[in-house]
C-alpha cells in the first residue's frame, strides 16, 4: 500500500519478522567474525606486545592469515584467546 510521499507499509507475520531479524544478525555476526586484525590490532585487543603476539602465534594459540607477506588473525581467534586465555 504506498501513499503520496512514497512509502509503503509492509506486513508481515511476527514468524516472518523473526526470520528476517535472525537473518540480519548472522550478517553482522559472520562480518565480525571474518574480520582481520593486524599484529598491531591483536596486541591492542589483547593489551600485549607485538612480541607476545608472535610468540602466541608460534605456540598455536593464534592462526595466522597470511595476506602476501602480512600477518593477519581473525578477530574471532583474538577474541576466544581475550576470553579463555
Amino acid at each position: 500500500m504506498g501513499n503520496n510521499d512514497g512509502q509503503y507499509v509492509l506486513i508481515l507475520t511476527r514468524e516472518q519478522l523473526n526470520t528476517i531479524i535472525q537473518e540480519e544478525v548472522s550478517k553482522i555476526r559472520l562480518s565480525r567474525e571474518s574480520e582481520l586484525l593486524s599484529v598491531r590490532d591483536a596486541g591492542k585487543e589483547l593489551n600485549v606486545s607485538r612480541a607476545t603476539i608472535h610468540r602466541l602465534r608460534k605456540e598455536g594459540k593464534l592462526k595466522p592469515v597470511f595476506i602476501g607477506r602480512s600477518i593477519k588473525f581473525n578477530r574471532s581467534n583474538v577474541e576466544s584467546l581475550k576470553k579463555n586465555g
